[in-house]
C-alpha cells in the first residue's frame, strides 16, 4: 500500500490575514502536481477554512460536503484514546492517521502520474464550529499523546506523497503551532510589507529557529502583495523585512541571499482580488512579471530547484478552464433535460460534458417523470438497457407523445446502444469515434462542433476499450443497486484510498463489483479482476497481470506480482486502472497487494476493514428490485406472484436469482413454487 516515498511537508503560514498565503499554496501545489509529483494539500485553518475555493472547478460539492477532514481525524483519535485500555498494542493509533481516506482527488489529469489531493478542515455541518471551538488541545497533547498521533500522521503523509502543503491558521494558536513546529520540514512565512505583518512573521520565525532548531525546519520568508505604486515605500519595506529575517533562509552566500530576496516576492495584481482564481490558468505562461512566474520561482525554492516551471497546456484549454473560475454574468443558456438509465451513466457523463462545453445548461435527471413545459428541450439516450427498464419504457411512451409545439420542442433521440427502437429516428452514436460522435450530437442541436485537441479534462468517451482487461462476463440480468453503484463511482473518482464493499453471503457483492467494472469499463486503460479468497490466488493473478504488462521477467510468481504492483504504482504503462479483489477476507493479509494511483475495489464478508479503507455496506434487495429481477427473467410472472416469491426468499439476491432461474426453466407457477418451498 506504499511505495516508500519520503515526501516533504511544507507549511504556508502568515501572522496576519490578507497576505495571499492560500493563493500561494494552491498555485505551488498545482505547479508541483503538473510536474508529475504526488501532492496533498491540507486545510489546517480550522477556524476559517477556505482553501477549497481555489479548487472548486475540480471538486464535486456534494462529495466535498460529505467528506471528513482534519478535525474529524483528530476527534476520532481523541475519542479512541480516551477509551483505549493501557494494555493495547503501541501501534493501535496508526489506523486513525490514514489521511488518504479523508482525501478528495481533484478532477484533472496531470501529466507523468502527478496527482493533487485535498483534505478539508472537516465536514461542514452545524456542529463544525462547536467541535472546533470546544476541542481541548491541552488535553490532546498532555493526556491523549497527541504528539504521538501527529508524528504518525506526518509519517503517513510523507510516505504517500512527494509534497504535503499545509495551510496554517494565522497568528499565534495551538493549531498554528502544530503547523509551524510539529509537522513541517519547511515553513513558508508569508507577510506583507506593513510593520505589523513583518514584525509578527519575523518574531514567529525567530522563535522557531531559537527554540526548535533541533527540528531542522527550513524557513523561507516570502514578501507578498508587493505593490510598486509607491516604489520608495516598497523598497523601505523590503529593507526592513531583510533586517528582521536576518539569517533566513539559511544556506545562502551573501550574493545568493540577495538573489533570493530579489526573486521570491509575490506581486499584487488587482485582477485576482475578486474571485479565487489559480494563476496557473489566469496568467499566460512566460510573462516575466506575472503572478504565475512569481509562483514558479517560489515553487523552485520549495522544491530545491527540482520544479521550476509549469508545463504548458493548450491556450484554448487554459482560457476555457479560467472561465470556470469567473463568476458568470447571468448568461442566457439553452436548457436541456438529459434522460438516461443508470446503466448508461458513462454516456450521460460524456454527453453532459460535450453539451456544457458547447454552452448548454444541462440537467441530467435519469428517468424521472417528464418535467414541466418550461423546462426546455429533452435529450434521450436510447439503448437496450433503457428499453428494458420499466421507468425507461414509461418515459419513452410519454416522450413519444410530444408534438414539438409550445415551450417543449420535439425530443432529441440519441442512440448509444443496441435495442428495439421502432417508430423513432435517433442520431446513432454507436461505432463512432469521439470527435465524430460529438459533432453528430451537437449537429442534432444545431450547434457547431467543438474544437479538436481541447485539453480541458472531460469524462472518457464510452466507446473506449481498455488495453488490458480480464473482467468476467457481464451479468445481463443484473438489477437495481443504483444507490451503491453511484456511491462506488463517486468515491472511487474522488478519493485516493481503496474502497471496500462488505456484506454477508448472498447479497451480491461480486455482482455489484462486476457491474461497476463493466458499466465504467471505458474509463480505464486496465481492468484486472483478482480472485482474492487466498493469498496464493492473488499472487498468481498478479503474476499473470505482469505478463500482460510486459514487465521484465521474474524468477517466481511473487516477484512477478511485485513487479505488476510496482508498474501500477508508477502508472506505467497505464495510469487509469481498476483492480478488483473479489472475496478478500483478511485486511492485514491484503495490505501489501494494494497499489496507489488508480482505483482499487475490494469485496468481502469481513466487516472489519474500516480502519484500512473506506467501506460501503451491501444489504438485501429492496422489494421493488426483487420484483423487477423476477419479472425480467420470468416473462409471464404476475406482479402479485413476484411479490409473494420475493417475500418467501427474504429478498436475498442470490435466493431471488435462484428462484427466477427455477421458475423460468421449469415453467412452474409461483403458487406451486411457494408450496414447494414450504415443504
Amino acid at each position: 500500500m506504499t511505495d516508500g516515498r519520503d515526501g516533504r511537508v511544507v507549511t504556508f503560514y502568515s501572522y496576519k490575514g490578507g497576505t495571499g498565503r492560500t493563493m500561494a499554496l494552491t498555485n505551488t501545489a498545482w505547479i508541483l502536481a503538473a510536474n508529475g509529483k504526488r501532492v496533498l494539500v491540507v486545510d489546517w485553518d480550522l477556524e476559517a477554512p477556505g482553501l477549497h475555493r481555489f479548487f472548486h472547478p475540480f471538486l464535486d460539492p456534494a462529495v466535498l460536503g460529505a467528506t471528513t477532514g482534519v478535525i474529524d481525524m483528530i476527534t476520532d483519535y481523541a475519542w479512541a484514546a480516551t477509551e483505549q485500555p493501557t494494555t493495547v498494542a503501541d501501534s493501535w493509533h496508526l489506523p486513525y492517521t490514514r489521511i488518504r481516506t479523508h482525501a478528495v482527488s481533484l478532477n484533472w489529469e496531470f501529466p507523468e502520474g502527478g496527482t493533487l489531493d485535498f483534505v478539508s478542515a472537516g465536514r461542514q455541518s452545524r456542529e463544525y464550529s462547536a467541535l472546533v471551538s470546544a476541542f481541548d488541545w491541552d488535553n490532546f497533547y498532555e493526556r491523549l499523546a497527541g504528539g504521538l498521533f501527529l508524528d504518525a500522521m506526518r509519517e503517513e503523509m510523507k510516505r504517500h506523497y512527494d509534497y504535503v502543503l499545509l495551510d496554517s491558521r494565522t497568528g499565534l494558536s495551538d493549531t498554528a503551532d502544530i503547523c509551524t513546529v510539529h509537522l513541517p520540514d519547511m515553513l513558508v512565512v508569508c507577510f506583507t510589507l506593513s510593520d505589523q505583518s513583518i514584525d509578527g512573521a519575523a518574531s514567529v520565525a525567530r522563535e522557531i529557529s531559537e527554540r526548535y532548531g533541533d527540528r531542522g525546519i527550513r524557513i523561507l520568508p516570502v514578501p507578498m502583495r508587493i505593490d510598486e505604486g509607491d516604489k520608495e515605500r516598497a523598497d523601505a519595506g523590503r529593507a526592513l523585512a531583510r533586517r528582521k529575517f536576518e539569517g533566513h533562509p539559511e544556506g545562502f552566500t551573501a550574493s545568493g541571499l540577495a538573489s533570493y530576496w530579489a526573486s521570491v516576492e509575490i506581486p499584487y495584481r488587482p485582477f485576482y482580488a475578486y474571485e479565487e482564481i489559480l494563476a496557473t490558468f489566469g496568467d499566460e505562461p512566460g510573462v516575466a512579471n506575472s503572478l504565475l512566474s512569481a509562483f514558479e520561482r517560489l515553487t523552485a525554492f520549495v522544491s530545491d530547484g527540482e520544479v521550476t516551471t509549469l508545463p504548458p497546456i493548450a491556450e484554448t484549454a487554459r482560457r476555457r478552464t479560467f472561465g470556470m473560475f469567473v463568476r458568470p454574468r447571468a448568461p442566457l443558456l439553452t436548457d436541456l433535460w438529459l434522460a438516461h438509465v443508470p446503466e448508461d451513466r458513462m454516456w450521460a457523463d460524456w454527453t453532459e460534458s460535450v453539451l456544457l462545453r458547447s454552452g448548454f445548461l444541462v440537467r441530467a435527471v435519469g428517468v424521472a417523470p417528464p418535467p414541466d413545459r418550461e423546462m426546455g428541450r429533452v435529450v434521450v439516450l436510447l439503448s437496450a438497457a433503457y428499453m428494458r427498464s420499466t421507468s425507461g419504457r414509461a418515459q419513452w411512451e410519454a416522450l413519444k407523445g410530444l408534438d414539438g409545439t409550445g415551450a417543449w420542442r420535439e425530443p432529441v433521440l440519441i442512440r448509444v446502444g443496441d435495442g428495439p427502437l421502432s417508430g423513432s429516428d435517433p442520431v446513432d452514436l454507436t461505432g463512432l469515434d469521439e470527435d465524430t460522435a460529438a459533432a453528430a450530437l451537437l449537429r442534432a442541436l444545431d450547434r457547431p462542433a467543438l474544437p479538436n485537441h481541447d485539453a480541458v479534462p472531460t469524462p472518457r468517451f464510452p466507446g473506449t476499450v481498455p488495453a488490458v482487461q480480464n473482467a468476467p462476463v457481464r451479468n445481463h440480468f443484473f438489477t437495481g443497486r443504483q444507490v451503491i453503484l453511484d456511491a462506488l463511482r463517486d468515491q472511487l473518482v474522488t478519493a485516493s484510498a481503496p474502497l471496500v464493499v462488505q456484506g454477508p453471503t448472498g447479497v451480491g457483492k461480486s455482482q455489484v463489483a462486476l457491474e461497476y467494472a463493466h458499466r465504467f469499463l471505458a474509463d480505464y486503460d486496465l481492468v484486472w479482476w483478482v480472485p482474492a479468497a487466498e493469498a496464493e490466488q492473488v499472487v498468481a493473478s498478479l503474476a499473470e497481470l505482469a505478463d500482460r504488462l510486459d514487465v521484465p521477467s521474474a524468477p517466481d510468481a511473487w516477484s512477478a506480482a511485485r513487479q505488476a504492483l510496482d508498474a501500477l504504482n508508477r502508472g506505467r504503462p497505464y495510469a487509469r486502472w481498476l483492480l478488483v479483489y473479489d472475496g478478500a477476507e483478511d485486511p492485514q493479509q491484503m495490505t501489501p497487494y494494494v497499489p496507489e494511483g488508480g482505483h482499487t475495489l475490494i469485496t468481502t464478508r469481513n466487516p472489519h476493514w474500516g480502519r484500512l479503507a473506506a467501506t460501503l455496506d451491501l444489504d438485501t434487495f429492496l422489494r421493488e428490485e426483487s420484483v423487477e429481477h423476477l419479472r425480467r427473467r420470468v416473462r409471464d410472472l404476475s406482479l402479485e406472484g413476484a411479490q409473494h416469491v420475493a417475500d418467501a426468499v427474504g429478498d436475498l439476491p442470490s435466493a431471488v436469482d435462484q428462484a427466477a432461474v427455477w421458475l423460468d426453466e421449469t415453467a412452474m407457477s409461483a403458487d406451486a413454487y411457494l408450496e414447494q418451498l414450504q415443504e
